[in-house]
């Protein structure tokens, strides 16, 4: 969070890689963040833009999770079971495994 912070504030958009459980290795995505409300170190919204969501802005959120030492991953992207009963990014609807940071030079 604090390498995203730094570039939107400098105000670059950070390209975000998305993780979820899905059985399918490919089954990742990419997003744009454009602006961050952090509440705390793990505690986080940003705000992101979805081609596959054209004009809709969707959200990450990053909390401390219950588990020590781990952070919960949620987001308004689709993910879950898809009508096609394919699995898109995760098993869970919500759900995100991990956020990476592809680009925050």
């Amino acid at each position: 969070l604090d390498r995203v912070e730094a570039r939107l504030r400098r105000g670059r958009p950070v390209i975000l890689g998305l993780v979820g459980d899905a059985p399918d290795p490919f089954s990742l995505h990419q997003v744009v963040a454009f602006t961050l409300d952090r509440r705390g170190p793990l505690d986080a919204t940003l705000s992101v833009y979805d081609p596959n969501a054209p004009g809709r802005t969707h959200a990450i959120t990053t909390a401390p999770s219950a588990r020590s030492g781990h952070t919960a991953v949620t987001t308004t992207i689709p993910t879950g079971l898809r009508p096609s009963g394919r699995i898109s990014i995760s098993r869970r609807a919500g759900h995100l495994a991990h956020v990476f940071v592809i680009d925050a030079a």
